[in-house]
């Protein structure tokens, strides 16, 4: 524009003549727009240089805004990446330091084991050691020691020399009451009453040849039974050396007993714990040496009682269909109080250990039973309505043994191969 009009003022002069006043005003207006065109011209460079800063300012400005947001947030990344990076490595320290913590107490532990199994070489040393049963229990606590100082003091449990000792192991082979404990439990009864049968057995033995009293003759064990005083014992044996034999025959049977009576008030509360969970797995009890045991309403099916010894007992309410290959020795135990009993076994006790059969041998808590009420209590047993079962063939205390043929008749049982079998 500003060029155009410069090209016109131009044209215009070249067109003034001398004293021609028209055009020279004409030409002065040209160059005034000239002037204001020029003046445009320049208001429009800085209005665009002004906008031109403006924007390059807006830019700067928004960039130092951003600056102010993303500076702290970048601080705050960097401290959260400086946190989590010093985490793990304050997490891997800790796990090696732990790793090194329990891999010494493993190692301790280990030694500790070592050195306690190492110290045991027959059952016997926890009675002359006080401190085997406090170091094996300790491992108890262990998950990785705890089974092998179960099956330790289960291994020792049957060979323990004193009722205390075998209570001592006991809690430690089985610290809570479980019905798979049973099997354990039964195997340990067994081994207790084969200990008891033999040590019995040689005292019988060893008393051979002495003047033995009658009270004595009719217990087990002769000279070693509770019947026979210290003092007896030394009015019939002189031998001093054969006296002390005797003792420690007689303090093993004494602690026997005492072990027997243990068994007694844990066989029955675990063979309940076995009908509670309706555990039907055969148990065997065969053998076994139990007194002072409360078997009331236990149901004995599935249990084998094959020659096992129960004495000072009770059985009332008991569902006495054991399984028995030879009869069960229920020495001073009331059977005949059971709710239910095998059959050819109810023949067989009425034979065997009727009421009072020992007259020096007692029933737990004092129980006594009359001729009369035990002659009930058999007819409300014998649901085979047997002729054995009449009381012409029963005894009780010191009655002779019946002479009638059908008190003597043999009982029938079904043998192995499933044929008939005679038993007397």
């Amino acid at each position: 524009m500003v060029h155009s009009i410069s090209r016109r003022l131009a044209e215009e002069m070249d067109k003034i003549a001398p004293g021609d006043l028209s055009r020279l005003e004409k030409v002065t207006n040209i160059q005034k727009a000239l002037s204001e065109a020029r003046k445009a011209t320049a208001d429009t460079r800085k209005a665009i240089s002004d906008a031109r800063l403006a924007r390059t300012q807006l830019r700067t400005t928004r960039t130092q805004a951003w600056s102010a947001l993303l500076v702290p947030l970048v601080s705050v990344i960097t401290v959260l990446v400086t946190t989590v990076i010093q985490t793990q490595q304050l997490n891997e320290s800790r796990r090696q330091t732990e790793a090194a913590r329990i891999a010494a107490q493993e190692a301790g532990e280990d030694a500790r084991w070592n050195a306690l199994v190492g110290s045991i070489k027959n059952p016997d040393d926890f009675r002359t050691d006080t401190t085997l049963l406090a170091r094996l229990r300790a491992f108890t606590e262990s998950p990785r020691y705890r089974q092998p100082a179960v099956d330790i003091a289960k291994r020792a449990i049957s060979e323990a020399s004193t009722a205390t000792l075998f209570r001592d192991l006991f809690d430690v082979a089985f610290p809570k009451v479980e019905s798979p404990s049973i099997h354990s439990i039964a195997e340990i009864s067994r081994r207790v009453g084969e200990r008891h049968t033999a040590v019995q057995t040689q005292c019988e033995a060893d008393s051979a040849g002495f003047e033995i009293p009658e009270a004595a003759r009719l217990s087990y064990g002769f000279l070693c039974s509770n019947n026979v005083t210290d003092a007896k014992l030394a009015e019939i044996v002189r031998s001093t050396a054969i006296q002390e034999e005797f003792k420690k025959k007689r303090q093993l049977v004494s602690e026997l007993y005492g072990i027997s009576s243990f068994l007694g008030e844990k066989v029955p509360e675990y063979l309940r714990n076995r009908d509670k969970f309706s555990d039907t797995s055969s148990v065997n009890f065969s053998r076994a040496y139990i007194r002072n045991a409360s078997f009331d309403s236990i149901n004995f099916a599935g249990i084998d009682l094959s020659n096992v010894y129960i004495a000072s007992s009770s059985l009332t309410g008991a569902k006495l269909v054991p399984v028995w290959r030879e009869v069960p020795g229920l020495l001073t135990a009331n059977w005949w109080d059971a709710e239910t009993i095998d059959q050819d076994l109810l023949i067989e006790l009425t034979r065997r250990t009727y009421p009072n059969w020992l007259p020096n041998l007692g029933y737990k808590d004092n129980y006594s039973i009359d001729r009369s009420a035990y002659y009930s209590r058999i007819a409300a047993l014998c649901t085979s309505k047997r002729p054995q079962c009449q009381p012409k063939c029963l005894r009780i205390a010191d009655d002779p043994p019946p002479t009638d043929p059908e008190c003597k008749a043999p009982i029938v049982r079904t043998g192995a191969d499933g044929q008939p079998k005679q038993e007397k």
